[in-house]
């Protein structure tokens, strides 16, 4: 007897009860097809749910490997906006390269508009285990508690954005396998501590938080989106060179819309943004790209518009990856 392929099912899911909490529901199990295992995983859904909510035990003897580990209530699940694709390893969703297929644009799936508006702390791929029947003794048992061990090394807990050596990692995944379709960007909050220093750190969070949902949002699941420290940030993602400008454009748009504290409190926000490219550059080392980017942002420094590096960029004199002469590099320079 033929075995069927073994299927992840992805399902964007936001919270019905605090607005702007969003994650994913992952379920996995045997199927023909994509379409088989969405199928699937909405009927094991839709029956843990009716067992929940009537009182019952959550059924767990479907012949094909697919069921529910439990129900969360609260959540509302979008299937039109599900993704399935073959299922590699218990990690498969936490590498640069995702095990599942699109079937919308990325940009809808994360809902881009709704996450412009967010006050919550949470990272663009927040996993929510509802189906775990893999074959493999006692991970299942466990992936809670190995995911969010995995999620608190390599995340910064402010921003839910990779740190500094997770994304340096996931980033250089990136450059080997996209060459020159791959562009580094460069984020600096700009007036960021006026904010602090007249609003409060709180304030200060909560934009730093909206930085990176947004971040997260405009890049998609797939880049290496990480908090360097500070208001700095970082992107390696898949661009092509005919979207860039437009992409580059849409992205400042995000970083200028006004932040909303949990107190009502309006903040106005800005960044600036540097750019780098592979062939642009002449270099695809990350390193490289990442100080033309650092360069490239300063050129446009508080212009309101995102810089593309050139060859000129890289010959800038720089203290540890960074331009010369911008904060803090002085003290990394006599440190180093």
């Amino acid at each position: 007897m033929t075995q069927h392929p073994y299927f992840e099912v992805d399902v964007p899911i936001r919270s019905t009860e605090t607005p702007g909490l969003e994650g994913v529901h992952v379920f996995t199990g045997w199927a023909d097809n994509r379409a088989g295992a969405v199928k699937a995983a909405h009927e094991v859904y839709d029956a843990a749910r009716a067992a929940a909510e009537a009182g019952r035990e959550i059924p767990h003897d479907r012949p094909d490997g697919w069921s529910a580990c439990g129900y969360r209530p609260g959540w509302e699940l979008d299937w039109p906006a599900a993704t399935a694709g073959p299922w590699r390893s218990p990690y498969s969703w936490l590498n640069s390269k995702s095990p599942t297929q699109p079937v919308r644009d990325e940009r809808e799936i994360l809902g881009m508009d709704s996450v412009l508006h967010t006050t919550g702390r949470f990272g663009p791929r927040t996993l929510l285990i509802t189906a775990a029947a893999v074959p493999l003794t006692g991970w299942a048992v466990h992936v809670t508690v190995l995911l969010k061990q995995l999620a608190d090394k390599e995340k910064d807990p402010l921003t839910g954005l990779l740190r500094r050596d997770a994304y340096t990692a996931r980033g250089r995944r990136l450059l080997a396998r996209h060459g020159d379709d791959t562009v580094v960007v460069m984020v600096d909050a700009d007036h960021f501590k006026q904010i602090n220093d007249t609003m409060g750190h709180p304030a200060g969070d909560a934009v730093l938080a909206a930085f990176g949902t947004r971040l997260s949002a405009w890049a998609g699941p797939r880049a290496s989106v990480g908090r360097l420290g500070g208001d700095e940030f970082a992107v390696v993602l898949e661009l092509k060179a005919g979207r860039r400008a437009h992409r580059l454009e849409q992205l400042v748009h995000m970083l200028h819309t006004p932040v909303t504290l949990d107190d009502g409190r309006t903040v106005n926000v800005g960044a600036s943004v540097g750019a780098a490219a592979p062939a642009a550059v002449g270099s695809d080392d990350l390193s490289v790209l990442q100080r033309a980017a650092d360069a490239a942002l300063y050129d446009g420094k508080h212009s309101g518009r995102a810089v593309l590096a050139t060859r000129q960029h890289v010959t800038l004199p720089s203290i540890n990856g960074r331009r010369a002469g911008r904060p803090g590099t002085a003290v990394w320079g006599q440190a180093a």
